[in-house]
């Protein structure tokens, strides 16, 4: 298993944490990590910020059953163009009426979800007066005030404004063990999304 994570501010550790557990989950003997040089000062102007690679992530990732006890964070995000993928799961680009659908894999956590979660979607553009509904599996979800970043940033890089994001509460009822249908469907306007992750305890 590949796992690139775009926006390690995004709590870098329960991000990796998560795809360790679910590479596990589906079979997977170990795991490897590739990249971490480019979070040292590299290429032309206007990148960064920079930072060490945060080498602490390999601490745990061996241990199969601290994994399994561990929050959640699973996301989708645009990533780099790649001759490889005939279809780019992101950007997505919606005009009133439309849905979005997106397929997500979740592993329970040891003992299952206990707490449910939060579901969020970002556009690089404020979102205006546009207006989103979400489903999980056919379950409708409850609009949620709460954008807040869930964990400790590393990297303010990339993360989306209040008017950039939306989040819906995502009760333990609607996650299935596998493959999980989500749908965004916009109600009014048009926006596109950039970006969209689940947290889960």
């Amino acid at each position: 298993m590949n796992f690139w994570v775009r926006r390690w501010p995004r709590s870098a550790w329960w991000a990796a944490n998560t795809a360790a557990h679910l590479a596990y989950a589906r079979g997977a003997d170990g795991i490897s990590a590739f990249n971490f040089v480019y979070y040292r000062e590299h290429g032309g102007a206007e990148r960064g910020p920079f930072q060490e690679p945060p080498f602490e992530v390999f601490k745990r990732l061996r241990d199969r059953n601290w994994l399994a006890r561990q929050p959640q964070h699973y996301f989708l995000s645009t990533g780099f163009t790649c001759p490889y993928i005939k279809t780019k799961v992101l950007p997505k680009r919606l005009k009133a009426g439309q849905v979005a659908e997106f397929a997500l894999d979740l592993a329970p956590p040891a003992g299952g979800w206990k707490l449910g979660g939060r579901l969020r979607i970002q556009s690089l553009a404020a979102f205006d007066q546009s207006r989103f509904s979400a489903k999980l599996n056919g379950a409708e979800l409850a609009a949620s005030a709460d954008v807040a970043e869930h964990g400790p940033i590393f990297n303010p890089c990339l993360l989306g404004t209040p008017e950039q994001l939306r989040a819906w509460t995502v009760p333990t009822s609607a996650l299935r063990d596998g493959v999980n249908k989500l749908e965004i469907k916009l109600l009014t306007g048009a926006a596109e999304i950039a970006f969209l992750d689940l947290v889960l305890a």
